[in-house]
């Protein structure tokens, strides 16, 4: 594990759900109470804390509230972003804690939205009951499977805290913070298995991206011509290109790619390692060898849609300035739907390959 690292963790949940007493007992740290911040939800506030030894990083929310719940949403939004599948998996969030108050018999839409938007990033979230002393074993039995219901089981885990407090018959002994410990741990290797797939994707879309510009800068630098022979050699040109690129991404960089997020994700995770033990990066190629070597042929529709773009044109004197950037733009536009449809291909075709294997992987090393 490196040695700077800190696991990452996220926690939220509404006003007076009781969060910043589970932190104070989950971690042994003074937490700021929502008592004194301010009404909108400006930022996360980030707490270094450590857990059974480990540092971690902890991102607390301010209390959310209902009548504020787009201002929750866009802040969450940005902050998922900053740590998002695209960045190395240093930055991401490694573990998503949700705070819900014991009591009731489902779970309110707000909460649901909130951690549902969070498991569709491939997070692995636990659920924390606050306050679980405060119910029967029944009720709270039944608001579990409500919840379960809800949001999905092999979704999320759901944990029940009593951080410990004073009542009328005496005082009430804390419990669920080992559960909730392992809780967050072992979500992290959840994370890894639903993002390594994702995260791959997503870094491949940047080399799409990048390739994009090159060939926006091959078209300025082009001696756009008015006649037909001449544009359709460029057509033929990016049109190999974009073939080229593709197989490229599908049989080498895919490998480079998921090799080093599975070895970032091996380097800091200590749950992973003995989880999993050491994972054979050599292994990681052949899955993907032999990728889709049917597909190239998905490709050939772009060369249709530039001639089409071209060729409609009339023969025009070579040298009219307007023109030449006009055909330069058009160029440009069909580039970028090409560069469009094939991120959709690579979502569509590799992702579920990559996330197959990487999950048959991490199997393999857990048993």
């Amino acid at each position: 594990m490196e040695k700077d690292f800190r696991l990452n963790i996220v926690t939220l949940g509404k006003t007076g759900v009781g969060k910043s007493s589970l932190l104070n007992y989950l971690f042994g740290t003074k937490f700021e109470t929502g008592i004194g911040r301010p009404v909108t939800p400006a930022d996360l506030i980030e707490t270094d804390a450590d857990i059974n030894g480990h540092a971690v990083r902890v991102y607390d929310s301010w209390g959310i509230e209902a009548d504020k719940l787009t201002e929750w949403n866009n802040l969450l939004k940005d902050k998922a972003e900053e740590h998002g599948a695209a960045k190395n998996p240093e930055e991401w969030f490694h573990a998503v804690v949700y705070c819900i108050l014991a009591g009731g018999s489902r779970i309110e839409d707000c909460d649901a939205n909130i951690i549902s938007n969070f498991v569709n990033q491939g997070y692995k979230v636990t659920v924390a009951i606050t306050k679980a002393d405060q119910i029967s074993e029944d009720d709270e039995r039944n608001f579990k499977k409500a919840i379960f219901e809800t949001i999905g089981k092999e979704k999320i885990n759901v944990v029940s805290v009593c951080v410990g407090a004073k009542t009328r018959s005496g005082e009430t002994k804390p419990f669920g913070r080992d559960e909730l410990i392992d809780s967050i741990l072992s979500s992290w290797v959840e994370t890894v298995k639903n993002r390594i797939s994702t995260a791959t994707i997503e870094r491949l879309y940047g080399h799409l991206d990048t390739f994009k510009s090159e060939l926006n800068d091959l078209v300025d630098n082009y001696d756009i011509s008015g006649r037909r022979e001449g544009n359709d050699e460029l057509a033929k040109l990016l049109e190999t290109k974009i073939q080229a690129k593709m197989q490229e991404l599908k049989t080498e960089t895919v490998n480079e790619e998921a090799k080093d997020l599975l070895k970032r994700c091996y380097d800091i995770g200590y749950n992973l390692q003995s989880s999993f033990g050491e994972i054979s990066l050599s292994k990681i190629h052949s899955p993907f060898k032999n990728f889709d070597s049917e597909n190239n042929k998905n490709i050939g529709w772009w060369y249709t849609g530039y001639a089409l773009t071209l060729g409609v044109m009339p023969l025009i004197n070579s040298y009219a300035p307007k023109f030449i950037e006009n055909q330069k733009d058009r160029i440009k536009g069909v580039i970028e739907q090409s560069i469009c449809n094939c991120k959709n291909l690579l979502e569509k075709e590799l992702l579920p390959m990559i996330q197959t294997e990487i999950e048959k992987l991490l199997e393999a090393k857990k048993n």
